[in-house]
């Protein structure tokens, strides 16, 4: 049986890689999803892990994401977590943005099955 602690160190360590490849290579990102995974930003909806990694190849063009804080609990097998952070382009103002994602866990895999992204204004 996993530990908690277990499942706040895999949820950090996947947040920390995600944002790294949204910020170095967003066309990678789609590896992490599943074709029956579920994306939403701010209410608008994708499924698929390819037309999910279109997506966020907009959302996150030109932006890097800071500030990143993480938290997450055990939901069964699988880990809630959320990540909050700021999304900054250029010079302008950073924007709170709060990622809310259910990871499912198979036998030594990890993906996403939901990704809720809010932008928090």
């Amino acid at each position: 049986m996993t530990s908690i602690m277990d499942h706040e160190v895999l949820a950090k360590s996947f947040a920390t890689g995600y944002f790294s490849d949204a910020q170095n290579d967003v066309k990678e990102l789609h590896r992490r999803y599943r074709p029956d995974s579920l994306l939403s930003i701010d209410g608008t909806k994708c499924t698929g892990a390819d037309k999910i990694g279109e997506k966020l190849a907009w959302f996150f063009e030109d932006t890097k994401t800071q500030n990143i804080s993480t938290v997450s609990l055990p939901f069964g097998r699988d880990i809630l977590m959320v990540v909050t952070g700021t999304m900054r382009s250029g010079s302008e103002l950073g924007i709170p943005v709060s990622h809310t994602i259910l990871l499912k866990s198979e036998t030594m895999t990890v993906y996403i099955q939901y990704h809720i992204i809010a932008m928090i204004t």
